[in-house]
């Protein structure tokens, strides 16, 4: 009885075991950060990024740090869109003024209205080890400005830990829009 137990926990160990023609025990699938919250932090969890995999995490699409009420107050500064690339679901959605990376529009009455647009500061943050460290995501990004898709493209070392991003910052229930993530594997 003892080595039929010990052949079918081989077995089953072998069935477990990916090639190359075979789905990775993790698919990398594209998750939101929606900047909304209605209390605490807004926090997206991806994927679990094995040790030391190398990784290029998109992050796309824009968002508001202010509410509607004061984007109809007019803009301040810079050139704001009408709505975010990805809505928020349940709540209202209007003009928005950041990317990951990017502040490039406020309305009146912002704190940001001073600064010249764009500048660095929407608030974004990454983790590649499940959200114990915390680095703003737009050091990682080059430039000097937006880019038209508001896509910015980083690489990422593995942990064996999720991947997780948050929106620090402001009051997230005024905030709108959210931000899609998508992770795959660097090819050498």
């Amino acid at each position: 009885m003892s080595s039929l137990l010990t052949a079918l926990v081989l077995v089953l160990a072998a069935c477990g075991q990916t090639d190359g023609n075979r789905q990775p025990p993790n698919p990398l699938e594209p998750f939101f950060l929606d900047t909304h919250s209605a209390s605490g932090t807004p926090t997206a969890t991806g994927p679990i990024l094995e040790q030391n995999g190398d990784y290029l995490v998109t992050v796309e699409g824009t968002h508001s740090s202010w509410s509607l009420a004061e984007w109809n107050l007019g803009t301040c500064a810079g050139e704001p869109e009408s709505e975010p690339q990805y809505a928020s679901p349940a709540v209202t959605n209007g003009q928005v003024g950041m990317d990951a990376v990017w502040v490039f529009a406020a309305p009146n009455g912002s704190s940001r209205c001073a600064q010249t647009m764009p500048f660095r500061g929407s608030g974004i943050q990454i983790s590649v080890d499940g959200g114990v460290n915390f680095w703003d995501f737009g050091q990682f990004v080059a430039g000097d400005g937006p880019n038209a898709e508001h896509s910015y493209e980083i690489q990422a070392t593995g942990t064996g830990k999720a991947l997780v991003l948050r929106r620090v910052s402001g009051s997230p229930d005024n905030n709108y829009g959210r931000l899609r993530v998508e992770v795959r594997e660097a090819t050498n």
